[in-house]
């Protein structure tokens, strides 16, 4: 009788351990040759800041379509992805007065939009491999010469736009632009509540060191469901000239969201991520007694769609 109980337990907790292992999902890349996707981002932020005992705020929203399509595989199993900017909204609020800007609706790009607009209508191409990792980037040739022969804009405003927008204005700003559009999958099967972590360095205006640490929250017929936390950091001391000022920045901050991930597909459905980021400015300029500090809060909120 012991014997047949302690078979009947083993037997048990064998079914127990196999309904476990079941519920793991292995998270990737699923797509297909000839497969066509649109994703949509958008871009909402809000700069705080204080000087001389007046607080200023600039918000703006910024929303990017891209294009895809899959043109095939490579020998390794990378899926080949040809892309293009189609449709590029834009509205920014500051004291040097508003900017608005849509592509559908204009005739002639204004100066301010030039760096926002440079991938406008051009094609290129990356590999993404399943577990989400872009590689590979080539812009065409037309493309090419406009990053080659994007000139530094003259005044303040222009200089700033030009500075935010320097993540879709070159080769690698754009590679790493696509790269926020994937999520980065753990290359092996996980259960719920299961996390992994992925290391980001971001070159642009400021750069930022990035830790993400994913859990999958929820797997059912309707999708996946990833929570995100993100640590940021800045990757170095960074100082900038502009209109003959120095700014040096002091920066770091965290970053919450959530994805919806197609379980077929393993595209993003729907996406948002508020990041809260503060910190010091600090400007030294010949036309000023002493260096000044300037306190800065950054609050951004991304969301991505797959229309």
């Amino acid at each position: 009788m012991k014997k047949l109980k302690l078979l009947l337990l083993l037997l048990l907790v064998l079914v127990a351990t196999g309904q476990a292992e079941a519920k793991k999902v292995t998270l990737k890349y699923r797509l297909t040759k000839g497969q066509e996707f649109i994703l949509e981002k958008n871009i909402k932020s809000e700069i705080s800041q204080e000087v001389m005992g007046e607080s200023q705020t600039i918000g703006s929203s910024v929303t990017f379509q891209y294009d895809f399509k899959v043109l095939g595989l490579t020998g390794n199993g990378d899926f080949i992805i040809e892309g293009e900017l189609s449709h590029v909204t834009m509205n920014t609020n500051s004291p040097m007065g508003e900017l608005k800007f849509d592509s559908d609706s204009v005739a002639e790009i204004p100066e301010w939009a030039t760096a926002i607009m440079i991938t406008f209508g051009e094609t290129f191409q990356f590999t993404l491999n399943s577990n989400g990792l872009v590689r590979g980037f080539k812009a065409s040739e037309s493309l090419k010469q406009k990053f080659d022969s994007l000139t530094n804009v003259t005044n303040a405003q222009n200089q700033m736009l030009a500075g935010l927008s320097s993540g879709i204005s070159s080769e690698s700003g754009l590679s790493q632009m696509l790269q926020g559009f994937m999520i980065q999958y753990p290359g092996q099967a996980v259960k719920k509540g299961k996390t992994w972590e992925k290391e980001e360095e971001f070159d642009q205006l400021i750069p930022f060191k990035t830790k993400t640490i994913y859990t999958l929250k929820k797997s059912d017929a309707d999708g996946y469901q990833i929570n995100v936390n993100k640590q940021i950091t800045q990757k170095d001391s960074t100082s900038i000239e502009m209109q003959g000022m120095t700014m040096e920045y002091d920066l770091s901050g965290s970053g919450q969201g959530t994805y919806t991930i197609d379980s077929e597909s393993g595209l993003v459905i729907h996406g948002e991520i508020v990041t809260s980021i503060t910190g010091l400015i600090s400007v030294d300029s010949p036309q000023l007694p002493t260096p000044m500090t300037i306190p800065m809060t950054f609050k951004t909120t991304e969301t991505a769609t797959l229309k």
